[in-house]
């Protein structure tokens, strides 16, 4: 971590370092070596996306309690990404997650889980917003 800090690289902290470290070693965008700008920008993105990784975890682990535990508010959503959640509709968008993780994306138990993955809780809004009983 030092050595990110002594290139004046910011937004490293101890607890994401292997992240950064992984994201860096993993961009394949820039021609090696980098420069200081460049591993800032990769540092960035990583930071974006452990915020989007965090908010999904709170609504996957608000689904995995069945109901019971806290539900996400709005904000955690727009964290997460999910821009079609609002205020007015976060009841139900909750209520269609929950089917979701109960009885799958298709509807019927057991088939298509839904997984603590961005973009298939991402579809699962969807296809509740615009189907017909949204």
């Amino acid at each position: 971590m030092t050595t990110f800090t002594n290139a004046g690289i910011t937004g490293v902290t101890l607890e994401d370092l292997v992240t950064f470290q992984i994201q860096i070693a993993l961009e394949t965008d820039y021609t090696l070596p980098r420069i200081v700008s460049q591993v800032q920008e990769i540092v960035v993105e990583a930071q974006k996306a452990i915020v989007v990784d965090a908010a999904i975890n709170v609504i996957f682990d608000y689904l995995k309690s069945n109901d019971l535990g806290t539900a996400p508010d709005l904000e955690v959503f727009q964290r997460a990404g999910l821009t079609r959640v609002t205020d007015s509709n976060l009841p139900d968008v909750l209520s269609a997650l929950v089917s979701a993780y109960e009885y799958g994306l298709s509807g019927q138990d057991g088939l298509t889980p839904l997984s603590p993955h961005k973009q298939v809780i991402e579809d699962a809004i969807n296809r509740y917003l615009d189907g017909p009983n949204a």
